[in-house]
């Protein structure tokens, strides 16, 4: 039930953390964001806000976020300029809501360690989206590594040099042997 928006899509990762957290209650297992695309960006911005209203809810170990925008106008504006159909509606675009921009929120994930990927070769998420986060990121001495993957918007997995980098990472942020 309910309408699409950001704040809706925020709710429902809040509501699978809280699932998630009874689940896992009492294990000691890692647990770890993982998002693609809008999901990689709202994950950047739930995680960097989550623990500071809910002590029930898991703490995260490590995010992972592939070919996530960096601003919701810029990418809406972006998509519109790629159509001549829609190529007027660039400037409504930027009404878009910017609450949940991860370039806002993104420095707040002090204590988070951080894989960021995408392609150069992304039609869907301009890589430009990546180096904005990733400077932001660098800029405020966060736990930050980079990868860039191949493939098309969310194909990076589909590559096994990708696939290792991810395992590697979940290992080293997790204290145990990923395969």
């Amino acid at each position: 039930e309910g309408g699409s928006t950001l704040r809706s899509a925020f709710i429902d990762i809040q509501s699978a953390h809280r699932w998630i957290s009874t689940r896992l209650a009492g294990s000691e297992q890692s647990f770890f964001v993982f998002g693609q695309s809008m999901g990689g960006a709202l994950a950047i911005t739930y995680a960097a806000n989550i623990n500071k209203t809910d002590e029930d809810l898991r703490t995260i170990n490590a995010l992972i976020s592939e070919s996530a925008p960096a601003n919701w106008p810029q990418v809406a504006r972006e998509a519109m300029r790629k159509h001549w159909l829609t190529w007027l509606v660039q400037v409504p675009a930027s009404l878009i809501e910017s609450d949940y921009n991860p370039e806002k929120h993104i420095s707040e994930l002090k204590q988070t360690p951080i894989l960021l990927m995408h392609s150069k070769n992304d039609p869907v998420v301009d890589y430009r989206h990546f180096t904005q986060l990733e400077a932001i990121a660098k800029q405020n001495d966060l736990n930050i590594s980079s990868y860039q993957t191949l493939g098309l918007h969310t194909q990076g997995l589909a590559y096994e040099k990708a696939r290792k980098t991810l395992l590697n990472f979940l290992a080293s942020n997790s204290g145990t042997n990923a395969q």
